[in-house]
């Protein structure tokens, strides 16, 4: 979303905000890893496979998105506000996010397939990853961001606060792990080689 439309969206501007503001979260973690080599625990663990070429490209497509929406988003929800100035929720701003991945989720596939790897349309277990994501990751991913958003908003203290926090942050690390291990390669019978190669012609 560069621009949010406002004959789509209740309020343009909180969601101009809202994808500025997640976007920032990225953003922090990966210069972060880049440079100090830190990051939260659920990117740490994204950003680790990633680089030891551990996981397929499903994989990392899944980590990354786990981590973007498990970790990030609660925290990029509270900081711009869960309510309009008059009280009202701004969750109807927010699932009607849901509408537009629903429309790049396959294009994005589509993508990522023709230059870096045609299995990345497959999700563990054999299934569709789009198919995966769109009825089943995602809008749980999403909806449990507001919820866990909505503690950080109720919580009656800085230390009740800091509690959800941890709580989100060992929650997305949890779910990460259990992604690793079921996207990673398994020396001999899988390995990087095949989508090594496929890059190298396919990026040349």
């Amino acid at each position: 979303m560069e621009r949010a439309d406002r004959a789509f969206f209740r309020d343009g501007p909180w969601l101009n905000h809202y994808d500025a503001t997640f976007a920032a979260l990225y953003f922090t973690a990966w210069n972060a890893w880049q440079r100090l080599g830190v990051a939260p625990p659920a990117w740490r663990i994204a950003f680790a496979a990633a680089d030891g070429r551990r996981v397929s490209a499903a994989g990392n497509l899944l980590l990354g998105m786990s981590a973007h929406v498990n970790r990030d988003l609660p925290f990029a929800l509270y900081a711009i506000g869960l309510v309009t100035p008059n009280g009202a929720s701004r969750k109807p701003d927010h699932d009607r996010v849901d509408q537009i991945l629903n429309m790049v989720l396959e294009p994005l596939l589509d993508e990522l397939a023709a230059r870096y790897d045609p299995s990345v349309r497959v999700a563990p277990g054999g299934a569709s990853l789009l198919d995966v994501l769109e009825f089943q990751l995602l809008p749980a991913w999403r909806e449990e961001a507001w919820r866990n958003a909505e503690q950080l908003a109720s919580a009656p203290n800085a230390a009740a606060r800091a509690a959800v926090a941890a709580d989100i942050e060992t929650s997305a690390a949890l779910k990460a792990e259990a992604l690793l291990t079921s996207t990673a390669y398994a020396p001999p019978v899988t390995t990087a080689a095949s989508r090594d190669a496929y890059c190298r012609a396919n990026l040349a």
